[in-house]
C-alpha cells in the first residue's frame, strides 16, 4: 500500500506542477498580448505620423503653387494698370495739346 500512497502523492505533485505551469503559460500569453497591443499601437501611431508628414508636405507644396500663381496674376494686373495709366496720361496730354494747337490755329495773331 505504501507504493500506492507514494504513487498518489506523486500524481498530485505532477497535477500541481501542471497547474502551476498552466498559470505561468496564461500569464505569459497575457503578457505577450499586452506587449503585442503596445507594439501595434506604436506601429499605427508611426503610420499616422508618416501620413501626417506626407499630407503636410503636399499641402505646403500646393500653397506654394497658389502663392506663385497669385503673385503672377497680381504682377500681370499691376502691369496692365501701369499700361492703362500710361496710355491715359498720354491721351490726356494729346487732347490738351490738340486743343492748344486748334486755338493757336484759329487765333487772329497767326494771321492766316
Amino acid at each position: 500500500m505504501e507504493k500506492k500512497k507514494n504513487t498518489k502523492v506523486t500524481i498530485e505533485k505532477i497535477a500541481e506542477l501542471i497547474s502551476d505551469s498552466q498559470k505561468l503559460t496564461v500569464k505569459r500569453v497575457d503578457k505577450r498580448i499586452s506587449q503585442s497591443g503596445e507594439v501595434l499601437a506604436r506601429i499605427v501611431a508611426s503610420g499616422f505620423s508618416a501620413q501626417e508628414k506626407a499630407l503636410s508636405m503636399k499641402i505646403e507644396y500646393e500653397i506654394q503653387g497658389i502663392e506663385q500663381r497669385l503673385g503672377a496674376q497680381i504682377l500681370g494686373t499691376n502691369n496692365r494698370i501701369d499700361a492703362l495709366v500710361a496710355g491715359k496720361v498720354s491721351w490726356d496730354a494729346h487732347t490738351r495739346l490738340a486743343g492748344r494747337v486748334t486755338r493757336l490755329e484759329n487765333s487772329p495773331r497767326l494771321g492766316k
